[in-house]
């Protein structure tokens, strides 16, 4: 396929992925792109084989028929005569919805190709060519559907992925894509949809040395997560079975291989030899382990371990019997030409895939639920070899997969959902792209330390180069949930010198870097502390003098203070000596008041005495009664209030106050400024 369909491609699964939200159900989301076809292609009738290609090739799926049957068959507008299905005129539906999501997904990927060219291009330091561009797409397609053949840029493809993992937008436009392949590749090699929710078929899984390593957690806690969600799969349909369904077992050369692993970590702990930095299971084994015992312990945990979830072994099938002859995919020609593909002797990769050939015999070898036995490795050469035109005939289950690959079989097989808790961590795309890249990345340093030991053998290097060599080396290799977002430079820089010589100068050039910077940097400190101790000395300097000037003025502001309270007791003894002579009017004022109502009253009695009440009783009535009125209507008139006699007194005490003040013209508004005047100095005196 060109970029154009690779595109289109990898928009229809995520579309598959957006309609299985609503839809829930396989053959319903097949059947909106059937209708899709109808719509936009006009068909009022077709075959089978019609509609089938013309789905595949419009939305870039590989569906088989027996599955496009189904969901035509779930089509209420659709009717079938003969071989023929014909579509009712009066229920054709537009597929409008399809298109859109369609269209949006296309522009959602063509975003994302353009940011992995960017990225590659910017990371590389030259400009992509447009053969170079599909290329990188092809490999992007098989990096996200788990397909064999796209290993180009595996590295700046699984770095793009990281590098974005915070970018929201991004991560959901690419999850859509990568759930929309794990429902589709459910499709593939399973021809009977209505038995997804429960498995009903017997599977031997072989276990390489590397998925042992995984379950163990040597290479990392990243890999033994993603054997830990297959082998809770394998728990699960085992427990939900009437019998036992599926069984983990490995092959006599998968325990000569891990014998002879702890026997080489028995020789590094020793001292009589040093792990590859490729060999992260092997360093992990050696951590912590003081002699050749330690390791014995950890080798007896190990196969501990398998026992215990009863993961056993088992010889190969004689591959010399005459019954197996024409399973037998082992030649001479096959294995020359294929090593000469890899550039590597691949005989023992091809017994291990024969055993799994011979086993399968007559099985159904095009659908994955039947093929009774299968290869799970951690080996990519493995794999790839299993996937060759050579190896595996087209539509055939290849004889050996990855983890990825099978555990999304169960998790679709199991019916499990996009839920929180329902999707494998180790399906997302990002812990692909973090396994990716530190299986390459190890790798990368593993060819590296095998040139080193090259060139200290033919005496090129000294030992004491070649120990400081291998720390550098040790020091870039990184287990999966190691790699952090702003190593990945770093990282692709590592893997991109094929050459040690290559990478050793890179690495000197850049510790000449650091060394620089770090001069830099030492007299950067020393420029920013010399201006650190002017900048102290200043404000010591302004801090003494703000306190030289604190003290003046505290100085000041107590002379201050002492002339405003001697100010303040001269006012306060005249206010005392006018307080003596407000009392004095005030009483002489009483007096007068006291005087005239004791005279009315002994004029009153003198006259009636005089007259006798008979005659002045009449007269006494009205005076007593008129005069208090005449008062207080006169009072009234000439000073415009009522007579309040409670508050009289306190009224002409004040007004006699203010006489007093006026005529000795006593200013009280200075004396309260005067006041708060004193108060306010004394606080900041004391501040």
């Amino acid at each position: 396929m060109d970029k154009k369909q690779q595109i289109t491609s990898l928009a229809s699964l995520a579309v598959f992925r957006e309609l299985y939200n609503s839809q829930t159900d396989v053959y319903g989301v097949i059947g909106k792109f059937i209708n899709e076809i109808i719509s936009s292609k006009g068909k009022y009738s077709f075959s089978l084989t019609e509609i089938t290609n013309l789905l595949n090739e419009n939305f870039g799926f590989n569906l088989p028929e027996a599955v496009v049957s189904t969901s035509i068959g779930r089509l209420d507008n659709i009717i079938k005569e003969y071989e023929l299905y014909t579509v009712e005129k009066k229920h054709k539906q537009t597929g409008s919805e399809v298109n859109a999501l369609q269209q949006e997904s296309i522009k959602s990927s063509n975003r994302i190709i353009d940011g992995l060219f960017n990225f590659i291009s910017e990371e590389k330091g030259s400009t992509l060519s447009d053969k170079e561009k599909e290329v990188v797409v092809q490999s992007f397609c098989s990096f996200l559907m788990d397909d064999s053949n796209g290993k180009d840029y595996s590295e700046y493809i699984s770095g793009f992925i990281i590098k974005n993992s915070i970018n929201e937008i991004f991560q959901t436009n690419l999850a859509k894509i990568r759930e929309g392949v794990i429902l589709y590749s459910g499709l593939t090699h399973n021809p009977n949809l209505n038995e997804v929710g429960s498995w009903n078929s017997e599977l031997t899984i072989y276990l390489d040395t590397e998925m042992l390593f995984h379950f163990a957690g040597y290479n990392g806690i990243l890999f033994k997560s993603a054997f830990n969600d297959f082998f809770n799969y394998v728990i699960e349909i085992n427990n939900k079975g009437k019998k036992k369904l599926i069984r983990l077992k490995y092959f006599t050369e998968a325990r000569e291989r891990v014998e002879r692993f702890f026997t080489k970590a028995e020789y590094i702990v020793k001292g009589h030899d040093k792990p590859n930095p490729r060999a992260t299971a092997m360093v992990s084994v050696v951590e912590g382990c003081s002699d050749a015992s330690d390791v014995n312990e950890k080798k007896t945990e190990f196969f501990e371990l398998l026992k215990r979830n009863v993961i056993t072994e088992e010889s190969g099938p004689n591959v010399a019997e005459t019954k197996n002859h024409e399973y037998n995919i082992i030649d001479s020609k096959t294995i020359e030409s294929l090593s000469k593909e890899f550039e590597d002797d691949v005989t023992e990769n091809i017994r291990i895939l024969n055993y799994i050939s011979i086993l399968r015999s007559d099985c159904n070898l095009n659908n994955f639920y039947n093929i009774s036995y299968i290869l799970l490795t951690g080996n990519s050469r493995t794999t790839t070899i299993a996937w060759h035109p050579s190896i595996k005939d087209e539509g055939n289950v290849p004889l050996a997969t990855n983890l990825y690959w099978l555990t999304n079989k169960f998790w679709f097989k199991l019916n499990k959902g996009f839920g929180v808790n329902s999707f494998p961590k180790s399906l997302e795309i990002t812990t692909k792209a973090l396994t990716t890249l530190s299986s390459i990345l190890n790798e990368s340093i593993g060819n590296k330390f095998d040139e080193l030991k090259v060139q200290f053998s033919k005496g090129e290097i000294t030992e004491e180069q070649a120990k400081s060599r291998l720390v550098n080396l040790r020091s870039q290799s990184r287990n999966p949930e190691n790699i952090k977002n702003d190593e990945i430079r770093s990282i692709l820089s590592t893997i991109s010198e094929d050459s040690l010589e290559r990478f050793i100068r890179e690495q000197e050039i850049s510790k000449s870097h650091a060394i620089k910077k770090q001069q830099e940097n030492l007299k950067l400190k020393a420029e920013l502390e010399r201006k650190e101790a002017e900048i102290e000395l200043k404000e010591n300097e302004k801090k003494k003098a703000e306190e030289q000037l604190k003290s003046t003025s505290i100085s000041s502001q107590t002379m201050l203070l002492d002339e405003k309270k001697k100010r303040m007791k001269m006012l306060e003894d005249q206010k005392k000596s006018f307080e003596i002579a407000i009392n004095h009017k005030l009483r002489i004022h009483k007096t007068v008041i006291a005087t005239c109502v004791i005279c009315y009253y002994l004029l009153t009695f003198f006259l009636i005495y005089k007259y006798t009440w008979e005659t002045m009783e009449q007269y006494t009535y009205i005076v007593n009664t008129v005069v208090p009125i005449i008062i207080f209507f006169l009072y009234s008139l000439i000073f415009e209030n009522n007579i309040n006699i409670v508050n009289y007194l306190p009224m002409k005490r004040e007004k006699i106050k203010e006489q007093v003040y006026h005529q000795s013209k006593f200013d009280t508004k200075m004396f309260e400024s005067l006041e708060n005047e004193i108060i306010d100095l004394e606080r900041k005196i004391k501040e």
